[in-house]
C-alpha cells in the first residue's frame, strides 16, 4: 500500500497540472483495490488515502478482495475483476454521479488499470476522454498508452537501458502502425461497456 500511496499521489499530481487543475475533480473516480490478506492495516492506510486525496478526484472508492473465492487464482487479474464487480454495482445503482448530482451512465464510463509504478503523461486522460466522445467505435477499443520503462532508467546496467530503449521504439512503432494489434497488459483502458459485454463480474 506505500506503492499505492505513491502512485495515487503521483497521479493526482499529473492530472492536475497540465490536464487542468480541476480535470481529476470533475471526471476521475480513484478506485483502490485492496487485498483482505492485507489485514486491517491494509484497509486503515486504503482509508487515509481516501482523505487525504479525496479532495482532488470526483470520488474515491475503496474495494477489498476477499482471500480463497472459489475458482480464483489469486493476483492481479483477479482482484481487478472483484473490483470491476462493484464498480460495476455503484454505477448500474446509480451511486456513481456527477458534480451536479447526476447519475452517471454506465455507457459514459471508462475504466483505466494502472500498476503500482504506473506513470501517467499530464495529458493521457484528457487525450483518452475526447477519443472515447469522438469515435464512434468506442466500444471497440482499447487505450494502450506506450509503455515506456524510464522510472529507474539510470539505476540500471547498460545492457539493461539498452534493452529497455529498444522496447520503447517498438512501443511507438506499434502505436503509430494501422495494422499493428497488441493486447492489453500493465496500464490500459477500457470502456466499462465493453469490460461487461466480455465478462466483468458475472462472465
Amino acid at each position: 500500500l506505500d506503492t499505492l500511496k505513491t502512485m495515487a499521489f503521483a497521479l493526482m499530481a499529473q492530472v492536475s497540472d497540465d490536464a487542468g487543475p480541476r480535470f481529476s475533480r470533475r471526471q476521475i473516480a480513484l478506485v483502490l483495490a485492496i487485498e483482505q490478506r492485507e489485514g486491517p492495516e491494509g484497509w486503515e492506510k486504503a482509508e487515509s488515502i481516501r482523505k487525504e486525496l479525496g479532495c482532488h478526484f470526483r470520488e474515491v472508492l475503496i474495494t477489498c478482495h476477499p482471500a480463497g473465492l472459489a475458482g480464483e487464482i489469486p493476483g492481479k487479474a483477479s482482484n481487478f475483476r472483484y473490483a470491476l464487480g462493484k464498480v460495476e454495482e455503484h454505477v448500474e445503482n446509480g451511486r456513481a454521479k456527477d458534480l451536479q448530482g447526476t447519475p452517471i451512465h454506465v455507457d459514459d464510463c471508462i475504466v483505466h488499470v494502472a500498476d503500482g509504478d504506473s506513470l501517467y503523461d499530464p495529458n493521457h486522460f484528457p487525450c483518452v476522454t475526447h477519443d472515447f466522445c469522438t469515435h464512434t467505435d468506442r466500444y471497440h477499443l482499447v487505450f494502450q498508452p506506450c509503455m515506456l520503462a524510464t522510472c529507474n532508467f539510470w539505476e540500471l546496467p547498460p545492457c539493461v537501458r539498452q534493452l529497455g530503449l529498444m522496447i520503447a521504439a517498438q512501443e511507438m512503432m506499434s502505436a503509430n502502425g494501422p495494422w499493428e494489434f497488441q493486447i492489453p497488459f500493465s496500464t490500459y483502458g477500457l470502456a466499462l461497456r465493453t469490460l461487461q459485454e466480455i465478462g466483468g463480474e458475472g462472465g
